[in-house]
């Protein structure tokens, strides 16, 4: 079974100042290596903010996959190239 993110917990930290509907929320979470972390997060409330907290997580991933897949895009460049010119070099 795949791992995921998981809330641990979540606690109301203040309101806003700027803005009256909403507030700070401290998230911590455990994350699919298991280790604990903490954001925090502004919503009008705590679903809107552990939506947030989700999204950023998602975001992240999303760019640690593209650096990975354009490691490997460059490392296959570079063999075929090295392989198509071996002859000439």
């Amino acid at each position: 079974m795949k791992k995921r993110a998981r809330a641990v917990n979540c606690e109301c930290i203040e309101r806003s100042t700027r803005h009256p509907d909403y507030h700070k929320y401290l998230i911590t979470y455990l994350d699919s290596r298991g280790i604990s972390r903490t954001a925090p997060a502004y919503g009008k409330d705590m679903e809107e903010a552990l939506r947030k907290v989700r999204i950023e997580l998602s975001k992240k991933r999303r760019k640690d996959y593209t650096a990975y897949i354009l490691i490997l895009i460059i490392i296959t460049l570079v063999c075929t190239v090295a392989l198509l010119f071996k002859d000439y070099l």
